[in-house]
């Protein structure tokens, strides 16, 4: 994990229930922002090099459209920074929140549309990891599939750090809470005899 589970308890998020604690928060590994800021990088070095040779090579042509020139470039800079920043943030705010009762799912679609969903521990029925890849397998990346119980409902958990950790975590987790419902259902049975 890359982060200590201390700092999550002092975490919180809109919806948590009455003795929910977070246990992690799980983001997309950072090779995945690094390999979708390549062409970000390509595209601003191509940027600072259209602006060192364009005016020496066409010194007239920039002297007689300097306003149009300048605009091109810096619509041009906007439009590297927009594409950066709609990677960072979709980077950030994708995130699976791992606490002790549930899986929460926050998926940032753009700017302005997020997909929250949850997932109990008592309807995992299956738990797979993916690990494809010699970088996956050097850097210690790749993908959780969590299957619910009854139905095709896939909670898919991409690209993460440690899926192998995070796989036993959520199985942990899962056989404590169907340990607990069988406590409960044993105790109100034992309950309705007396």
């Amino acid at each position: 994990m890359t982060q200590t589970k201390s700092y999550y308890t002092q975490c919180h998020f809109r919806g948590q229930l009455d003795g929910e604690k977070i246990l992690h928060v799980v983001r997309r590994h950072w090779f995945n922002i690094f390999i979708q800021f390549i062409p970000v990088i390509v595209f601003l070095f191509l940027w600072v090099t259209a602006l060192i040779l364009i005016p020496a090579s066409f010194p007239t042509i920039i002297e007689n459209y300097t306003t149009l020139f300048w605009f091109l470039a810096s619509t041009f800079l906007i439009f590297i920074w927009f594409t950066a920043a709609v990677i960072w943030v979709d980077y950030y705010l994708d995130v699976w929140i791992i606490t002790n009762l549930r899986i929460v799912n926050v998926e940032q679609k753009g700017f302005f549309l997020r997909h929250v969903s949850e997932l109990r521990y008592w309807s995992v029925q299956d738990v797979t990891t993916k690990v494809g890849g010699m970088l996956p397998t050097l850097l210690n990346y790749g993908d959780i599939t969590v299957q619910t119980a009854g139905t095709d409902i896939y909670f898919v958990f991409r690209s993460v750090p440690d899926p192998y950790a995070i796989k036993a975590e959520i199985i942990n987790l899962q056989k404590k809470t169907n340990n607990q419902s069988l406590t409960e259902l044993q105790q109100m049975i034992q309950n309705k005899q007396t």
